[in-house]
């Protein structure tokens, strides 16, 4: 493309400069074929395993459900997401005028969020369908030492290196379809900037808590016990998984392609064992783990 060269006083009317077509370079830090490597070799891992596990998931048919396949409806899921981020409300306000410390807010919100969405989840599994809680995968893990060493496992294979290579590869992709004016969607997309590092005091304590103890819980029974076991009676489990993970991811606001990996993940340890513990411990891992690496920075 040609281009004036600057003040059409100083040069010559016919002096022009060529500007050489750049081409995106991928973020610094992981190696660029690395990356790629790393995402599609175990994003071709996490498709095998998908396809060839079976899942020991009421749906899956290893585990008959005590209650119908027609019992559980689209509006019970609803009204529970919806008592969860109400309650996130409802919690932040009650703690604001005590405090304006960001983690303590957080921390607030989760905990209301968290027990009245699980109160009311207790409601329609108990209540109104008769049913124990074993129908959410909320049960005694047959083979526990196995299955905490599975989750750390994966864990450990997100965080340091699926995750890492799915934002680069993902950074250098947005790089050639996103324009530097839609950095917002780019950052919505991959980069996740509201923990630049663990505060100090008290409000490194709140967010730790509401990160590592109560988010694990809460969230795994909201996004994984309840929403796949709805969704899955009635689109089976796979479609199941893929939408309760993208409804996870966005509803954080920022990250969404990490996110729904890490949804993809949890989702799968709840399908094929059956069992929540899993998940919960699998999400628990992975926030001690970057909470306890973001402390070291």
């Amino acid at each position: 493309m040609l281009q004036d060269s600057g003040d059409p006083a100083s040069v010559p009317e016919t002096s022009t400069t060529v500007e050489e077509p750049i081409a995106p370079k991928p973020p610094e830090g992981l190696d660029l074929g690395t990356a790629t490597g790393v995402t599609l070799g175990l994003g071709l891992f996490w498709a095998i395993a998908m396809k060839w596990s079976r899942p020991h998931w009421r749906a899956g048919a290893a585990r008959e459900s005590a209650i119908g396949t027609d019992s559980w409806t689209l509006p019970d899921l609803l009204a529970a997401f919806l008592v969860f981020f109400f309650g996130q409300i409802i919690g932040a306000a009650v703690i604001s005028p005590i405090t304006e410390l960001r983690y303590w807010q957080v921390l607030s919100a989760m905990l209301f969020g968290g027990v009245l969405s699980a109160g009311f989840i207790g409601l329609v599994v108990r209540r109104k369908y008769l049913a124990s809680w074993a129908e959410l995968g909320i049960d005694r893990a047959k083979r526990p030492f196995r299955d905490l060493t599975l989750c750390l496992t994966v864990s450990i294979g997100l965080m340091l290196f699926f995750i890492p290579g799915l934002v680069v590869f993902c950074e250098w992709l947005l790089e050639l379809v996103v324009d530097d004016g839609q950095s917002d969607i780019r950052g919505w997309l991959i980069r996740q900037d509201s923990i630049p590092g663990i505060p100090s005091g008290s409000e490194g304590w709140a967010l730790r808590i509401s990160a590592i103890v109560l988010a694990p819980i809460f969230e795994e029974l909201l996004f994984r016990g309840f929403a796949i076991e709805v969704l899955g009676r009635r689109f089976g489990p796979w479609p199941a998984l893929w939408i309760s993970s993208a409804v996870f991811a966005f509803v954080h606001g920022e990250a969404f392609i990490p996110l729904f990996a890490l949804g993809l993940a949890f989702g799968w340890l709840y399908i094929w064992r059956g069992n929540l513990l899993l998940p919960i411990a699998a999400h628990f891992f992975n926030n001690f783990l970057t909470i306890t690496l973001l402390a070291e920075q």
